[in-house]
């Protein structure tokens, strides 16, 4: 695969990093074993590359990585106890290191809320503006004009970090051009 890039975006590249499933069968089916999947990529080939990708980003400030990884893991995971879907612990602890970021944007925002907004540019729909409203005894509006702001400071981050990225995959052939990444909100 020498001169062939690996992914066809920056995006894609970071997606098949944090979403590589690694899991070893075996026991059931003598001989089979399989580790992950992935992009074409399978075994401890496609589990070395996202580790791969995965070093870049550790190489990145913690707040730029926290932010492309709070943009490209898996949100939702099954609770421990439960099995209901909750927030991922990593994302969630992606959030959490954001959600400074978040209150440095709005000196009004209580640091709770600041958690909850981050969450929601993240990707938690279910964080609608009214239900903030509620918890924090303010109007929808009064939150949406907050998140505007936690979301301008951001992309700010986001938009760092996935330069940074795009700089050291290129680098290292993961892809052969530098595109700008869509920020879902």
């Amino acid at each position: 695969m020498a001169g062939e890039v690996l992914f066809d975006s920056v995006g894609q590249a970071l997606r098949f990093a944090f979403l590589f499933k690694a899991s070893v069968r075996g026991a059931s089916v003598p001989g089979a074993v399989s580790i992950g999947s992935g992009r074409g990529l399978v075994g401890l080939d496609g589990a070395g590359e996202a580790g791969n990708i995965k070093r870049l980003i550790g190489d990145l400030p913690k707040v730029q990585g926290a932010a492309l990884q709070a943009r490209f893991s898996e949100r939702v995971a099954a609770c421990p106890c439960c099995m209901a879907d909750a927030a991922a612990p990593e994302w969630r602890g992606c959030c959490v290191l954001l959600a400074g970021v978040a209150m440095s944007a709005a000196s009004s925002c209580h640091e709770k809320l600041a958690l909850d907004l981050t969450m929601r540019h993240f990707g938690d729909r279910g964080l609608s503006f009214e239900l903030l409203g509620g918890r924090y005894g303010c109007s929808a509006d009064q939150v949406r004009k907050i998140f505007y702001k936690v979301m301008a400071a951001l992309r700010a981050v986001e938009h760092v970090a996935q330069g940074a990225i795009s700089d050291g995959l290129i680098a290292h052939g993961y892809v052969d051009h530098c595109q700008e990444l869509d920020v879902v909100c």
